[in-house]
């Protein structure tokens, strides 16, 4: 999943400026293209979040409501939805694939797949309160097929965006209880230092092989 971030207008800044108008219109022009569900997310302050989610990809602007008017009106033409909230920018995406399905956002707490019942899958917390079996692996998982510096939860086996089979990353440094659960789910984008594709695919498929053997 891409995510793309319009990002906010500075606080201090004063009156909308030409810059967020342009990138509220090619929000518009991006949604319409991708054919992109659009929702409006409003807060207690005057500033709102509005989020087209379409197959593989979302957008995001953030947008006050008193000051932005231009931004606004031009993303209204897209006719969004009325949310109070909403806890991962993925949600339409991963139900129409089925991709965490056993995984409850609320309370971060996902089914173990040894005895079923629900327990704590957060930072740290990486054990079935119920049985003891570890919920998930200690690496973090790569596409080698779409290359885009994310990782992954290390409960997950397939990528969600071209189907090909995650592999665990091998730098032993790096490690799932740095990142918070919920943002593995839609996956962290770490430095490219750390993603050397032409380093970490054979020495991941090495590991790969040594561990089924």
């Amino acid at each position: 999943m891409r995510v793309i971030d319009y990002g906010l207008q500075p606080f201090s800044s004063g009156d909308e400026s030409e810059e967020l108008i342009a990138k509220a219109q090619h929000f518009v022009e991006s949604a319409k293209k991708t054919a992109a569900i659009v929702y409006q997310v409003d807060s207690v302050s005057s500033y709102w979040d509005f989020i087209a989610v379409s197959n593989g990809i979302e957008f995001k602007i953030s947008l006050d409501a008193n000051r932005d008017l231009k931004s606004v009106s031009l993303i209204n033409e897209c006719d969004p939805i009325h949310i109070n909230k909403i806890y991962t920018l993925t949600i339409p995406y991963q139900r129409k694939y089925g991709i965490p399905e056993n995984l409850n956002q609320n309370n971060n707490t996902i089914q173990c797949r040894k005895c079923g019942k629900m327990t704590i899958l957060y930072g740290w917390m990486q054990f079935c309160s119920h049985c003891g079996d570890k919920v998930s692996s200690d690496k973090l998982k790569f596409c080698p097929t779409c290359k885009d510096n994310m990782v992954f939860s290390p409960s997950y086996t397939f990528c969600s965006t071209c189907g090909d089979k995650l592999l665990e990353h091998p730098d032993e440094a790096i490690s799932p209880l740095e990142f918070n659960a919920d943002d593995l789910l839609i996956g962290v984008e770490i430095h490219a230092e750390y993603m050397n594709y032409d380093k970490i695919i054979p020495q991941a498929q090495a590991n790969e092989v040594q561990n089924q053997g």
